[in-house]
């Protein structure tokens, strides 16, 4: 029996013959991830992307997409992917636990079929939710005149201790960008940009001359950090965002206690960016902390990898979700040497972050290899630039 109160059935019904060229993707969404997903939905459907709506009948929510936007169903893909915690694609010809694809000039008789068989669609429905929640996710200076000491180091680790970092805490997003779609973003970064604190705490002092003092120095930072996002910004950091840490800073008591402020369900949105060379200085630590983050729930981010140093990263062996690559003007010349592409294809360009993006060379380069997620001034500045209205 067809269900005319479907609101699925409804909008069928009504599709003129422009429409009938679009889009409907079906979402199969956990609960608990509703609100978010609804709230992003939202503002796609105010910027005119998309059109959407829930049916609590045939069970799922139904978004419109009309002809030629296949980018943006494939960023909009992306960052719901991440809002899940699910593995990125976006190969909207793939099958996935979550969702289904419909192109309604060849599928429409899928959809009008999924409509009358709304019992069995309820239980498989059911079947995916919890298939979801199965799922395991898998910084040049100026020259300054005084040295870096033990004695400087103890000082400005007392300063940090008992400043205020909120004025120093930055943003930087992370978005996707497929083909000509409008940028979506997906996380911001969470940092302190080392030289706005060697600017408030020692403008004279060389700070990176001697490496192991600073590492101490960005250890404390962690800490500092940490204690700022529990104690002093009323819940503001608590999903979809990332943060810059040393292997020590997870096995230390500071971070169990800011993992113990945040929500469980959160966690699969919260990234850890730890550079590749604090992982390959104590593998054994990082191996550690990767168990512990692993099953907290957390995600893995191999930061600071360069396009001479790509091919000794492994992203799968080390547990990892993203790399982030960073761009240079000499990356464009590696694009044709096929121990970089094998670098790439193996390390899948869709786990791949483009950071530090200062011109629209990098987005192109980046695309024409498979990369989709990009973060840097750049895509700041398209971000700012995009019309949207935030999600409330």
């Amino acid at each position: 029996m067809i269900l005319n109160g479907s609101p699925l059935y409804r909008f069928l019904d009504a599709l003129t013959p422009t429409m009938a060229k679009g889009y409907m993707l079906q979402l199969c969404i956990d609960e608990n991830y509703f609100h978010e997903v609804k709230d992003l939905l939202s503002v796609a459907q105010h910027e005119k992307k998309c059109q959407f709506f829930e049916d609590n009948q045939v069970k799922g929510i139904f978004v419109y997409f009309p002809e030629n936007h296949q980018d943006d169903i494939a960023a909009l893909l992306i960052k719901i992917q991440f809002i899940l915690g699910v593995s990125l694609t976006g190969d909207l010809k793939g099958k996935s636990p979550f969702y289904n694809l419909y192109h309604l000039k060849n599928d429409l008789d899928k959809l009008k079929a999924l409509i009358q068989e709304t019992k069995s669609t309820s239980s498989h429905s059911s079947f995916i939710s919890s298939r979801v929640q199965e799922l395991q996710p898998v910084l040049p200076e100026t020259h300054f005149s005084m040295p870096f000491t033990p004695a400087l180091l103890a000082q400005l680790e007392k300063s940090l201790r008992q400043a205020d970092l909120s004025s120093l805490m930055r943003r930087q997003a992370v978005c996707a960008l497929v083909g000509r779609a409008q940028p979506i973003e997906l996380f911001e970064e969470i940092y302190v940009a080392l030289a706005d604190l060697k600017k408030a705490l020692c403008p004279t002092v060389d700070i990176y001359q001697s490496p192991w003092l600073l590492d101490r120095l960005l250890e404390t930072l962690d800490k500092r950090v940490l204690e700022n996002m529990m104690h002093h910004d009323a819940g503001a950091f608590r999903k979809n965002f990332s943060l810059n840490i040393a292997v020590k800073t997870i096995l230390s008591p500071d971070f169990q206690n800011f993992n113990e402020s945040i929500d469980p369900l959160c966690r699969k949105s919260i990234l850890l960016e730890i550079k590749q060379h604090d992982i390959f200085s104590n593998l054994s630590a990082f191996l550690a902390a990767r168990s512990f983050i692993t099953e907290q729930g957390y995600r893995l981010c191999v930061d600071m990898v360069s396009g001479d140093s790509l091919s000794f990263v492994c992203r799968e062996s080390l547990g990892a979700e993203f790399i982030k690559l960073v761009w240079n003007e000499d990356l464009l010349s590696r694009s044709k040497e096929a121990d970089f592409i094998k670098s790439i294809e193996e390390n899948e360009a869709r786990h791949i972050i483009l950071c530090h993006v200062d011109d629209k060379r990098a987005i192109e380069w980046g695309q024409s290899l498979g990369i989709s997620l990009f973060q840097g001034y750049y895509i700041q500045k398209l971000l700012y630039q995009t019309p949207k209205r935030t999600a409330k």
